[in-house]
């Protein structure tokens, strides 16, 4: 009987984990049956490469290897590389998907892919049952029985030397008759034909061709009924969290901090987030005052490409609500407008992000910031007025959960 199917699939670093990835696994068992063994690893130091397949399939002996990158973001399009251990050869497909594919089919639609090609593995090394027949050779050919010309017997003259006379030679041992003098021998003996030999017994056909000696495996663990990757149902970057270091116009050269989060609610949209942040920040305004704004802002953010270990860069734009509280201080001030300093209003803001590790990257951004004018009275009557619309920036870190 042949032994189960072992498969070992190789995925870029970080991405084991993933949804694609679980469902990818469990596609591949479900298609090939219960007792095959699908063992997943990440690639050593980012994506996956033939040396670390082939390696693998050295020292464990499976029945295949398998390599899976992303070669478009967001997992629009994937290479699968598959090296077959018996037949020696490598096979590879690309698979292209739609926006709007959930990742959990994503991976199904790779695991019945890898399916697809690893019973040809087995095909390659299906054993030739010993108890076969060998092939029956052709009868040998039945050989024509027929008469052979008989050799006229010899005569010699008489002793009468006459030259009619002819007399028979003296009768063999075998005891044949011979001819009547004078009448010439009958162009066939009459005697009875000879019995032909018996047909050498056939050839034995040719002996059926070994296959070639399967190398001895090792330690060949036995098949589970579980996949070596747990299953996630999180998307890539489901979550993520950010802290920046900002400025703001709006308080003159205003620097401060904030803390971000933002999700990815919707699977069929991988692309947009809701965001949520709170900041602070401090700075100078006309006339020597000093001005500070803590502000709680809500948004969407829109990522037409995000940052993967296949492509480390990522873009970004986002727009917010704000909603800020404003306290200016200073020597000579009597008054501040609007009163009380709550002011609402909006942000736009783009910018780029390098990934570091599969779950830090580093960001930063730039934009419009506009909050309605503080305008301040002072002790002499004089007005000065706080700008509406300024610019932003903000940089930091972003985590991913």
């Amino acid at each position: 009987m042949a032994s189960a199917l072992t498969l070992i699939v190789f995925v870029a670093a970080g991405e084991g984990a993933e949804a694609t990835t679980g469902a990818l696994a469990r596609a591949t068992r479900e298609a090939l049956g219960p007792g095959a063994l699908v063992i997943v690893r990440e690639a050593k130091g980012g994506d996956p490469s033939d040396v670390e397949a082939l390696a693998a399939e050295h020292t464990e002996t499976p029945d295949a290897v398998a390599e899976l990158t992303w070669t478009q973001s967001h997992h629009r399009q994937a290479t699968l590389r598959l090296h077959l251990a018996r037949a020696g050869r490598w096979v590879g497909r690309v698979i292209g998907f739609h926006p709007t594919d959930a990742e959990a089919e994503r991976g199904r639609t790779l695991g019945f892919a890898i399916a697809s090609i690893v019973p040809m593995a087995a095909e390659t090394a299906a054993p030739v049952s010993s108890s076969a027949p060998p092939p029956s050779s052709p009868p040998a050919p039945t050989p024509s029985v027929g008469s052979a010309p008989a050799t006229p017997p010899p005569t010699v003259p008489s002793s009468s030397g006459s030259s009619g006379d002819v007399l028979p030679a003296p009768p063999p041992h075998d005891d044949t008759p011979t001819a009547s003098p004078g009448v010439p021998p009958p162009a066939s003996s009459a005697t009875a034909p000879p019995v032909p030999p018996a047909p050498p017994p056939p050839a034995p056909g040719p002996a059926p061709t070994p296959l070639p000696s399967q190398p001895p495996r090792s330690a060949e663990p036995q098949p589970t009924p579980h996949d070596t990757v747990s299953p996630h149902t999180q998307t890539p970057q489901s979550l993520a969290a950010e802290l920046l270091g900002t400025y703001s116009g709006t308080t003159g050269r205003g620097f401060g901090g904030a803390l971000a989060f933002e999700g990815f609610p919707v699977s069929a949209f991988p692309s947009w987030a809701l965001r949520v942040a709170l900041s602070y920040g401090s700075g100078d305004l006309p006339d020597g005052f000093q001005g500070s704004i803590g502000a709680v802002s809500a948004g969407v953010a829109f990522h037409p490409v995000r940052a993967s270990l296949s492509f480390r860069f990522g873009f970004s734009a986002r727009v917010d609500w704000l909603l800020a509280y404003n306290s200016v201080s200073g020597p000579g001030l009597v008054q501040s407008q609007p009163s009380p300093p709550v002011r609402s209003g909006g942000d736009a803001v783009a910018g780029a992000s390098l990934l570091l590790t599969p779950d830090i990257e580093v960001v930063a951004r730039g934009g419009l910031q506009w909050l309605p004018p503080v305008n301040l009275t002072l002790t002499n009557g004089t007005m000065a007025t706080e700008n509406g619309l300024a610019l932003c920036a903000e940089s930091g870190i972003v985590i991913r959960f």
